[in-house]
């Protein structure tokens, strides 16, 4: 249920507003974690405005705290002057020097912070004109879901790698498998961003993967990360406007691993 639909005072269900130019023009693709040392959530969101004259590129990740579901009263984490602190900055290397947004963060069974990022390139021509790259994708991990430290491998899945497409790269989620093995689960489009298909691999260090090879899977994912709860038996992925629901343990069922669409929100 929405905010403004469960209190009718509230003429929107936004928990931060975004204040417009010529500051950001718009928060997007928000990434909620619970952060057990702090006691308190943590929403990463991204925000978009022109610093590439300064070395900010066009879209960074922010950071919003809330201790209370209930009250949903979001804190930005700020720095100098009020503005924004660049959790996740962009980078001077090409692969994110643009966008550093829609990523997808979680909680590795061993206390660490994982950022499983989607970064964005480019460059202006001489005569004006910006060019830009397609998305790729890479990893950060942190001790306190605040500062980050960015592979030095970054971009670890991208187009040159072979066997995937060569359009925009999407991260999605990240699960474990045991035994110090995960589950990757990102899309790729053709070029420039038609037709994303959802594909896995698997990885123990975050540096290598292994693409699966029955190829792409049959499910429907929106832009950003996909949110995935576990009930029991059963793993629910809240992608967009789908809610998909795969049974659990795949290994006796190998066809469960194509979630069954359960419908639209």
């Amino acid at each position: 249920m929405k905010l403004a639909q469960r209190d009718p005072k509230q003429s929107d269900s936004r928990v931060l507003k975004c204040p417009g130019r010529p500051g950001p023009a718009h928060f997007s693709s928000p990434c909620v974690v619970w952060n057990g040392a702090e006691q308190r959530w943590f929403m990463y969101f991204h925000h978009d405005a022109n610093e590439w004259a300064t070395g900010g590129g066009h879209q960074r990740t922010a950071l919003a705290t809330c201790e209370d579901l209930a009250a949903n009263v979001w804190t930005p984490w700020t720095g100098d002057g009020g503005k924004l602190a660049p959790v996740f900055p962009v980078t001077k290397e090409r692969w994110m020097n643009s966008q550093s947004s829609y990523h997808a963060v979680q909680r590795l069974p061993d206390g660490r912070w994982l950022g499983f990022l989607r970064g964005t390139g480019g460059e202006y021509r001489p005569e004006g004109k910006w060019l830009q790259d397609v998305c790729k994708l890479g990893f950060a991990t942190s001790q306190d879901g605040r500062r980050w430290d960015y592979f030095a491998d970054n971009p670890v899945i991208h187009q040159d790698l072979g066997g995937g497409r060569k359009g925009v790269y999407r991260p999605h989620f990240v699960g474990y498998l045991g035994k110090d093995e995960y589950l990757l689960c990102w899309s790729e489009s053709q070029p420039y961003d038609g037709g994303p298909k959802v594909i896995y691999g698997r990885t123990r260090d975050f540096r290598t993967v292994a693409r699966d090879p029955r190829g792409y899977a049959h499910w429907q994912m929106g832009d950003g990360l996909v949110s995935p709860w576990r009930e029991g038996d059963r793993l629910y992925l809240f992608a967009g406007r789908f809610v998909h629901v795969m049974d659990l343990p795949v290994r006796k069922r190998p066809d469960d691993l194509q979630p069954r669409p359960e419908g639209g929100l």
